[in-house]
């Protein structure tokens, strides 16, 4: 192997091991603020799926820093499980906490949790 296919094959795995840490830290960092949100209303999240852009409650209509995510909760206080959308709004730019709205499968929309 010459050493130019050398050092293209060392920057070539350098960009795919940085895109998976980047992909690893998202999951990571989004699992975190959304037990922090169901923990801070006396949840427990036991599931939770992204949705692209053109699934969930505001399909085709999200900008670039909404996201919307499947969820399952247990409720403690009632012993039961809930599922719905969560709607979140992160900060642009990562300055700020995100706003997150649940709408429970079932519920009304007047009634959603903010």
């Amino acid at each position: 192997m010459a050493p130019k296919d050398a050092q293209v094959v060392v920057i070539v795995l350098g960009w795919v091991s940085f895109v998976a840490v980047a992909l690893w830290f998202a999951h990571w960092y989004t699992e975190r603020a959304l037990q922090r949100w169901a923990e801070g209303r006396g949840y427990e999240l036991l599931a939770w799926r992204f949705t692209p852009f053109w699934g969930g409650p505001r399909a085709w209509r999200r900008f670039r820093w909404q996201a919307d995510y499947r969820v399952v909760v247990f409720e403690p206080r009632r012993d039961r499980e809930r599922a719905g959308w969560l709607m979140v709004d992160w900060p642009i730019f990562g300055f700020g906490a995100p706003k997150v709205r649940a709408q429970w499968d079932g519920c009304m929309a007047e009634y959603d949790e903010d």
